[in-house]
């Protein structure tokens, strides 16, 4: 059987991804980092350096988002193919 919280946040996680609210910010949260990144004069190193961080940081919070669907979709599919071992 399924790990209950692996499906809670599979469940929140699929309803956050499909929201338009969840995809709005999204969106304003890029062009946030995108200006952010324009607006580094040159030679600004440790600037770019923080701007570059929240980018990734950012692209890791959606990453992670995904793998809760992910990983259940998968615990549901190792469990669909012992079902059909029995």
């Amino acid at each position: 059987m399924i790990n209950q919280d692996i499906l809670d946040k599979a469940y929140t996680a699929e309803r956050l991804m499909n929201s338009a609210d969840y995809k709005d910010v999204c969106r304003w949260v890029e062009e946030d980092i995108f200006a952010l990144f324009n607006k580094v004069p040159l030679g600004h190193d440790e600037t770019l350096k923080e701007v570059q961080q929240l980018s990734h940081g950012f692209k890791l919070f959606k990453e992670r988002i995904a793998k809760y669907i992910e990983i259940a979709r998968y615990e549901a599919q190792l469990e669909a193919s012992n079902d059909e071992e029995y």
